[in-house]
């Protein structure tokens, strides 16, 4: 009698282990993927890139997650879709946030090297919006931001140059003017203090 009540709870156990065991695939595949947007937020916290945004998709798919899997075990009716598209979300918000971090960080080395030769001032807005938008984590943004920051940098460059151009060239052209015509220019000015002489009387 003994060994019958041992077998039959040993067998129950083995059934219940099997039916919680037997996960569909579709749960499989959501743990795994918020399994690996887990690891994506601690490399992104490494990298020292701000992490809310991937924090807050993480927890929400990791809710719907465990509320799915429990309606899985419970034998009812589950969709675990939103789990996987919040788990994938953080993945592709990694992608942005590592590209937006790397092409922030070669625009300001860019931006701080003009910086030196040319006055930015005009461009300060559209700077102060390419670094929000990467501290709001809208990395997808700065991207953007970023390529208009270099047009606008381009272009402030290129007027002040053209500028130091028409000025430099300005003052050569009357440097040479006054060292080629120096003597009529002398002439020119005695003559006129003469007459100021002259007619002052």
């Amino acid at each position: 009698m003994r060994w019958l009540f041992f077998v039959s709870v040993v067998m129950f156990l083995l059934v219940s282990t099997v039916s919680v065991s037997a996960l569909s695939n579709e749960s499989l595949e959501a743990k795994e993927l918020l399994d690996r947007a887990k690891l994506d937020i601690e490399g992104m916290e490494l990298e020292s890139i701000p992490i809310s945004r991937v924090s807050e998709k993480y927890s929400e798919g990791l809710q719907i997650y465990l509320g799915q899997l429990s309606l899985e075990r419970s034998r009812k009716k589950f969709d675990y879709g939103l789990a996987i598209e919040y788990a994938k979300d953080v993945e592709e918000i990694k992608k942005q946030a590592l590209l937006a971090k790397d092409e922030l960080q070669i625009f300001n080395e860019n931006y701080n090297a003009v910086s030196l030769e040319v006055d930015l001032s005009s461009m300060d807005s559209e700077y102060r919006a390419i670094v929000d938008s990467y501290n709001e984590e809208r990395f997808e943004d700065t991207i953007v931001l970023i390529d208009e920051g270099y047009l606008k940098l381009s272009e402030v460059q290129s007027n002040q140059t053209a500028i130091k151009l028409v000025y430099r060239s300005t003052i050569g052209v009357v440097w040479s003017f006054i060292v080629k015509q120096w003597v009529s220019l002398l002439v020119l000015f005695l003559i006129g203090v003469v007459l100021l002489i002259y007619f002052w009387e």
